[in-house]
């Protein structure tokens, strides 16, 4: 295997302010894990069977991106895109997580071409964020009714609150949506920008 030149070799980041930082490396069979005290975690990337990856916002991280690797025994390890540096302050780590996680899907798919690598929620979840919306825009539009509005003003008034309720959810969607993608050509709406 080609060693990947356009993309760091280890990524460090600590995902929660109550965590040790832990650093990733891509050694040529497997990726090794150093999360402080603990002994190192190698796991042979033949033995990863799906990689997601995740549009996770939190608080102030609205890019905030989270890769989630699978094993066989169903042991699950994530890396986010952003790193805690004390309680106030986070730092983004965009172009580093960027290149690993490239460099890592190629990696996989290269020792074990039979990996799931998607994208976005669950289907089942994604599902749910359809639905979410539809009792929660009827109560405001349940209430328009009651105010004696009729007609026009009432589509008027249903239409502003729609646009103003259904953009942000309609960002979220797009970024949440299920899908399969390439490993060896990651499209740049999949990692943080």
């Amino acid at each position: 295997m080609t060693p990947d030149h356009d993309a760091p070799d280890a990524y460090s980041v600590r995902n929660a302010l109550f965590e040790r930082p832990v650093t990733w490396r891509l050694q040529p069979a497997r990726l090794r894990i150093d999360a402080g005290m603990k002994q190192p975690i190698h796991l042979d990337y033949a033995d990863i069977v799906a990689m997601r990856l995740v549009y996770d916002p939190k608080r102030t991280e609205w890019n905030r991106q989270r890769c989630t690797i699978t094993v066989r025994t169903g042991e699950r390890f994530s890396i986010a895109s952003v790193t805690y540096l004390d309680v106030i302050r986070i730092a983004p780590q965009t172009a580093a997580y960027g290149g690993f996680v490239r460099a890592l899907a190629r990696r996989i798919a290269a020792a074990n071409p039979a990996c799931r690598f998607v994208a976005g929620k669950p289907a089942w979840l994604y599902a749910l964020m359809l639905a979410a919306p539809i009792p929660l825009l009827g109560l405001p539009l349940a209430w328009l009714s009651t105010l004696g509005v009729k007609g026009r003003d009432f589509l008027f008034y249903a239409g502003v609150l729609l646009v103003i309720a259904g953009l942000p959810w309609l960002y979220t969607l797009f970024r949440h949506k299920p899908r399969s993608f390439d490993p060896r050509a990651i499209a740049d709406d999949m990692l943080p920008r």
